[in-house]
């Protein structure tokens, strides 16, 4: 029989209820957590004093708040939680995003449950809600994290391999490793690097082993494997020791660089050909600044590199040339085009040296340009040798032509002589004696003129490029020729273009001279035609040929063809060979043609030639065009009649009657007139009485003191002293390039007594 609870038991049960009572308000009161209850409505009627620690909305913001609808950020989650919860009649960690009072979110596991009267009626929710963002944080970055560890492993371009400890055994590889090595997942995975032999030399692995043993990683080992196809490759390996599920793994990360090691054997070799060069190499960066230089350079210059490197490239300059060369230098390799042709340099104790250079710029994968580089040979002593050749072939083609010269030479004088002697018989017939007279000028003139030709043929010096008309300077060779090839061979000329090129007038001449020679010794048994035409033409670019000189462009192209017996093709090949010749011995030096390509290709011009056996030679050579230029004029005659003048001049010249016939061409226009047979003469004169004369003119070449040499000393004396120097050689060889000498004028003879009084008069005002 159950005893019925006393009044002292009742109040026991209360006591003890109390008490838990007071423990779990105090749990819950001092919980991180969130505790809840919410009526059938949703609405909370309880919640613990954490909801503002996690929310921040206070306990009194909270009671009557619809919760799920007020805290749930996502409706798909709240609408979850609560189809589970009338499911079941009970939730267990349902993780969802929570909306706080400020708007930001948090992540929370709620559990929650129907509560019920003593009859059994739910009266609503009660639960709980914990804070997991850390926790969430933790899970996204862990994620984050072994998501980018395996992109990284599979989609590393460098071979990356998992390996057990305890018997190398491959636990997993990548894409990479399959790159690398060519075997596959299939291959490795589950076997030793034993058992595929992928060790060209094992003591690699004992040395990568043995480190992992010491420090737990190894950096950057060099070592050798063998392909899955039996290549052997050079790999630089890295590996450390880690441990994935209590088992000791090694990692191993492999980049193959068997074509590095060979691109660095390949740069040693090249850096070994460039220091060992007998060409200078110098490197400078985009604005031109000296980086490297090589042995060689440093040799023939007598720079150091220490004195070079930092430097422009300017400290070897000659100043022998004018800023147009220069700016045509910069303008091509700043176009991205390789810049060829003959600098000249100096060296560090002052010596001239004729560079063949040719300067190239480098560009970076974008092909923007990162240095420039320059390869030079010296070819100071080479040019010294082929002016010498040049010369010898002159004078070979010289002594060809001379029969024709001398031909026309006679028939001048001959004329000459004829209308003298008809002027004498004439001197009481002034008009008829007039006559005659004018016909000797005029033989006197064309007698000149073939002197001027033998003269600017054979000139030695350096060569002065200037713009020129090829077509005056071919149809003056054409004269020259007709006196001097056999009569059997008919000569055709077509010229259809007035163009200009930058040339050198006594080159042009030679390289005729030299293709119309060899065409007429062609012909010179049966005879043929000879023709050599000119005209404009275009290369476009899809015909160019670096590598032969021939650029797009404009040109003058010059033909010189014959009917001749013609070229095999072995003979053609070699035409251009110094000595190589297909005369007979003493007919022929083998030059010719080997000059005419030097200068040529000195013009920036190509050559090509067609022959066939008995079919005859065709020459094409091409001249780039000029661009618009300035050309001096020559003396032109005034129209009007020269008045006479006045005044003292000096005349200076060792030839008697030049001496004399000046002398009284001058008195007959007003001027008084000293002669000198020499310039020493004439030097004591003006020293004596510095202020007596008004002007000199003076012949250049006499001896004892030269006509240049007199100015000089002159010039000393009188610095206002005009002095016309006259030259038997033309202006290019008398002219004086050095200042203060006093010369205002270069004639050449025979001298046009109206240009000598014009100018004169132009000079002294007088």
């Amino acid at each position: 029989m159950t005893r019925k609870p006393s009044y002292d038991d009742l109040l026991r049960k209360v006591g003890n209820l109390e008490k838990r009572t007071a423990t779990y308000r105090s749990l819950v009161e001092k919980s991180q957590d969130l505790f809840y209850r919410t009526d059938l409505e949703g609405r909370i009627t309880f919640i613990s004093p954490s909801v503002y620690r996690l929310s921040g909305y206070t306990v009194e913001e909270a009671i009557g708040m619809p919760m799920a609808e007020k805290v749930y950020l996502v409706p798909e989650e709240r609408e979850s939680f609560l189809a589970e919860l009338g499911k079941h009649g009970q939730v267990t960690n349902f993780e969802a995003r929570l909306r706080r009072k400020d708007g930001s979110v948090w992540w929370a596991f709620t559990s929650a449950r129907f509560y019920k009267d003593d009859q059994g009626n739910i009266l609503g929710v009660e639960g709980n809600t914990r804070d997991i963002s850390d926790l969430k944080k933790t899970e996204d970055a862990l994620r984050t994290s072994e998501e980018k560890f395996r992109l990284t492993f599979n989609t590393s371009p460098d071979s990356i391999n998992l390996n057990r400890v305890s018997d190398g055994m491959y636990i997993e590889i990548n894409q990479g490793f399959t790159d690398l090595t060519g075997y596959t997942r299939q291959d490795v995975v589950g076997k030793t690097s034993y058992e595929i032999n992928i060790w060209a030399d094992t003591q690699d692995r004992d040395r990568l082993v043995k480190g992992l043993m010491k420090t737990g990683r190894v950096t950057n080992l060099e070592a050798r494997f063998v392909r899955k196809n039996g290549d052997i490759g050079v790999a630089l390996m890295s590996a450390r020791m880690l441990t994935i599920n209590d088992e000791a793994i090694i990692l191993s990360i492999t980049r193959d660089i068997t074509d590095k090691r060979a691109d660095k054997k390949q740069l040693a070799l090249f850096a070994a050909v460039i220091k060992q060069a007998n060409e200078e190499v110098l490197i400078t960066d985009i604005d031109g600044a000296i980086q490297y230089t090589n042995p060689s350079l440093e040799k023939n210059t007598g720079y150091s590199k220490e004195e070079l490197v930092g430097k422009k490239p300017s400290i070897l300059k000659s100043g022998l040339h004018d800023p147009v060369f220069y700016e045509d230098l910069w303008s091509t390799i700043l176009a991205k085009r390789t810049w060829k042709g003959l600098i000249h340099n100096q060296s560090k104790t002052g010596q001239i040296i004729l560079h063949d250079a040719r300067i190239t710029p480098i560009l970076d994968s974008n092909r923007e340009i990162i240095a420039f580089v320059s390869i030079r040979r010296d070819v100071t002593e080479q040019v010294k040798i082929e002016d010498q050749l040049r010369q010898s072939q002159k004078m070979e083609a010289i002594g060809t032509l001379a029969g024709g010269i001398a031909h026309d030479f006679n028939n001048i004088l001959s004329g000459i002589f004829g209308y003298a002697d008809l002027a004498t018989v004439n001197l009481d017939n002034p008009d008829k004696s007039k006559k005659h007279i004018q016909q000797i000028k005029a033989g006197a003139s064309r007698a000149a003129d073939l002197v001027q030709q033998i003269l600017t043929f054979s000139r030695r010096g350096e060569h002065q490029k200037n713009p020129v008309k090829l077509y005056l300077i071919v149809k003056e060779a054409i004269k020259f020729l007709r006196s001097s090839i056999p009569s059997n061979i008919e000569i055709k000329e077509k010229i259809s273009t007035r163009s200009t090129a930058i040339a050198d007038p006594t080159q042009i001449h030679q390289i005729i001279m030299n293709l119309c020679t060899n065409a007429s010794q062609a012909m010179q048994e049966s005879g043929g035609t000879l023709s050599i035409s000119l005209e404009d033409v275009e290369i476009p670019k899809s015909r160019t040929i670096p590598d032969l000189g021939i650029q797009a462009g404009d040109y003058i192209r010059m033909e010189v063809s014959d009917t001749g017996t013609g070229m095999d093709p072995d003979t053609l090949a070699r035409i251009f060979e110094p000595y190589f010749t297909t005369k007979e011995i003493g007919k022929g030096t083998g030059l010719g043609l080997a000059v005419v390509l030097g200068i040529v290709e000195e013009y920036k011009g190509f050559v090509k030639a067609y022959s066939e056996p008995g079919s005859g030679t065709t020459f094409h050579v091409y001249f780039p065009l000029a661009k618009a230029h300035t050309r001096k004029r020559g003396f032109k005659s005034p129209k009007k009649r020269l008045e006479k003048g006045s005044g003292h001049v000096m005349v200076v010249d060792d030839d008697g009657d030049i001496l004399a016939s000046t002398r009284e061409i001058l008195q007959n226009y007003g001027y008084r007139v000293t002669g000198f047979p020499n310039g020493d003469q004439a030097f004591d004169a003006v020293r004596n009485c510095p202020d007596s004369f008004d002007l000199v003119i003076t012949d250049r070449t006499m001896p004892k003191m030269t006509g240049d040499v007199l100015a000089r000393e002159l010039f000393k004396i009188r610095p206002d002293l005009p002095v016309i120097l006259c030259s038997g050689y033309g202006p290019g060889d008398a002219k004086d390039k050095n200042t203060g000498t006093g010369i205002q004028k270069y004639l050449q003879k025979p001298v046009n007594s109206r240009e000598l009084i014009f100018w004169i008069q132009k000079l002294t005002g007088a």
